[in-house]
């Protein structure tokens, strides 16, 4: 047997192969510029998050994004704050 028949093939892939990969890898770029697009993070996305209303807790001032529900607040309040309403807590959420 000769030496090159033990490695295996040497080529780099078919033309069917490399189309499909660099179909791939445009469809990642595409959807790594369409997140930047929509107020992704760093400075591209400031603009964006700067109106946002976050909610903040009275008591222990820990600020949380405008995106999480009452549910979550309650579970804050519940577990960081026993015996407290939320109202107490949130005086200003708008649910």
């Amino acid at each position: 047997a000769s030496p090159s028949a033990s490695r295996g093939t040497m080529g780099k892939g078919s033309n069917a192969s490399k189309n499909a990969r660099a179909r791939k890898d445009k469809a990642k770029r595409d959807e790594k510029v369409a997140r930047a697009a929509a107020g992704g993070g760093g400075k591209a996305g400031i603009a964006k998050r700067s109106g946002v209303v976050d909610n903040k807790c009275a008591l222990c001032m820990q600020v949380f994004m405008s995106t999480v529900k009452e549910g979550g607040l309650k579970d804050h309040v519940a577990s960081r704050h026993s015996g407290k309403e939320f109202a107490e807590c949130f005086p200003d959420f708008e649910g």
